[in-house]
Order: C-alpha cells, then structure tokens, then sequence
C-alpha cells in the first residue's frame, strides 16, 4: 500500500448547505410546461407555439431532437439560412410534418427559465421528446449518502449542467515523493436533458489538478439518458437512486484496488509515450488540437511510464482554449481511467 499524505480535510471542502442552496434555486427559476404535440406548431417569424398565444424560442438541441423525431435530419444552423415563413419557408415545412403524420408522443416536457409567471419565458427552451428528466433536486440526497464522511472539493452550476466532485478518503503518495493522488467520484448530470446523467470513480492529482475517471471499468460508472417514458417521475426516480446508490457504494469498497492500479501505471514501461498517446486519442475521435496539447504536456513532465501517458492526456483535458464542454473534456478524462485501468 502507498504511503498516505494529504487528509481529506484540508482540501477547500464546499459544505452541503452551500450545494442544496445552489440546487434549490435553480429549481426556482426554472419552467417545465408539458405540451400537447397535436397543438404546437411554428409562427412565421419562428416561433414556437406550445399552447394558444404562448411563445417562445428554442435552442439549437431542442431544433435537433424535434427535427429528429420528425424525421428530417436538418441543423438549426442550415435551417436559420432560410425564411421562417412563406409558403417555402421552414416554419411551414416544420408544420406539415407536424400535423402529417409523425413518430412523435402525445406528450413534450418543455424546460425554459421563468419571469413572473410561469408562461412568461426568457431567453430560450429545451424540449424533452418523450417525457423526463432526472434533476440535481431529485438526486442529492443520494450523492450525499455516497459521499458520506467525503469531502466535497468542486461543485459547478450552469444552465446546462451540474458537475460535483468527491474525495472519499485521504490522499495517496503514489510515487513515495509527495506527489498526492484524491481518490472519490464525480457526479454530472444535465441542466437540460441534453447529456446524460453519471457517477463515476475519479482520481485528482494534487500537484497539478489533472483528474482522470472510470479508471474501474464499466461496472463502476452509472449512466442513464434522460428519459422514461410514461411512468411516473416518483418512481422513474426511485429506480435511477437505487441503481445510482448501488454503483457509488461499490466504488467506495475499491479504494485499495484503485491503489495498486495507479502502482502499476507507475511501473509499466511505455517504449514511445507520445506515439501511444496520439494512437490512443486517434481511437478514441479527439481532434488534432487535442492530440498537439497533450504531446505538449508530455514535453513538460517527460517519462516513458503508462502514469505519464495519463497525467499528459489530462493535462490536456485541464488546459484545452474554450470552447471546450463538459461532455469532451470528461471523456478525455474517462480515456485516461480507462487506459490507466486496462494496463494495470
């Protein structure tokens, strides 16, 4: 076993208070609506009519997945070139396969942001197709069971999305030289319906914040899209929380596993790091961009070990210009687990 180093105590810990504060109000200013589909159609200046008189705007994922679901691959980018109205404009090609005939439910849950009253909308909506969605409000309360005696070192809120970060234990001395390696979870989830909502093992380098997930495999990373159909939310809900619980209560009980895997990267050789490293992103349909910033950081901490590969990969993750979501820099993340998990 490594030696230990840093307690979990002295990260920048973010009180659970602060995190249901932050949740509640979200979930006040937000607006769901369900919409009937055989009573929403387009205006001829765009916009979207959910019920007699109410408006609004959707947003580039909501054009996507209505367009989708009626059949007609077409970007809101390609379909913005064009008129709305007209008898040749798009708002009236959208109507015609809205009232022709359609794969699409009787039911829509529509999410926008609130001012006043609840059918006065801001600024743009999502639309769910089908029906659902698993919020950070019905959640939490589980995550904080998972985390239990953790530390809480990143909680980040936007309207598209939720990320929560997790020590579960004291830090480990991988390398005997004080280079101190957080053990926990992430847990993501989105704002909007858009991605879909995980819990995941994840590590946290201490000297320089690179981080690295499902370093324990598939059976260790709960992911679920957001949608169940007809049933009702109570217990949609209750299945995800007992799934989401059973998966995080495992990787709490493979904190000394985790150990050894990160003792092997260490020790196993990597002939040429910076060809395994662009084979790996090549693999794995990251972008030129990518690959340049990680050999980059290669460069800078220089090594020929599978525990180089990895710190190079998600240094690149961490310092990747915007735009850079999320979603692509949690998979460059997950990468890295995944690869730190397979040569161990």
């Amino acid at each position: 076993m490594f030696s230990k180093g840093i307690p979990m105590n002295e990260l920048p810990a973010i009180s659970w208070d602060e995190i249901e504060e932050k949740v509640g109000t979200r979930a006040e200013s937000r607006c769901d609506i369900e919409v009937d589909t055989t009573e929403c159609w387009f205006t001829e200046d765009g916009q979207f009519e959910f019920a007699p008189g109410e408006k609004c705007e959707l947003n580039g994922h909501a054009y996507q997945q209505l367009c989708a679901s009626l059949g007609t691959a077409v970007s809101p980018r390609y379909l913005r070139q064009f008129p709305a109205g007209g008898p040749a404009g798009w708002a009236n090609q959208l109507n015609y396969l809205l009232r022709e005939g359609n794969d699409l439910p009787g039911k829509m849950l529509m999410r926008g942001s609130v001012n006043g009253s609840m059918m006065k909308h801001t600024g743009e909506a999502w639309l769910s197709i089908g029906y659902g969605r698993f919020d950070d409000e019905d959640l939490m309360a589980s995550i904080r069971s998972i985390v239990s005696d953790g530390v809480v070192f990143k909680f980040e809120q936007n309207a598209n999305s939720t990320v929560l970060q997790a020590a579960l234990g004291d830090a480990i001395d991988v390398t005997g030289n004080g280079d101190h390696v957080f053990s926990g979870i992430t847990y993501g989830n989105s704002g909007t319906g858009a991605g879909k909502l995980n819990v995941m093992s994840s590590q946290m380098r201490m000297l320089c914040s690179n981080l690295w997930h499902d370093l324990l495999g598939e059976r260790y990373r709960f992911s679920r899209k957001h949608f169940y159909g007809a049933r009702s939310h109570a217990y949609a809900v209750s299945e995800v929380v007992e799934e989401l619980e059973f998966v995080g209560y495992k990787i709490r009980g493979k904190q000394g596993y985790i150990e050894e895997i990160m003792r092997s990267s260490i020790e196993r050789k990597v002939p040429r790091p910076d060809q395994k490293i662009r084979a790996l992103l090549t693999k794995g349909g990251f972008t030129k961009r990518v690959k340049e910033e990680a050999s980059n950081h290669l460069l800078k901490e220089p090594g020929d070990t599978a525990w180089h590969v990895v710190q190079a990969i998600t240094a690149a993750a961490r310092t990747m210009p915007t735009p850079w979501s999320h979603q692509e820099r949690l998979a460059l993340e997950s990468l890295a687990g995944q690869y730190m998990q397979e040569v161990s």
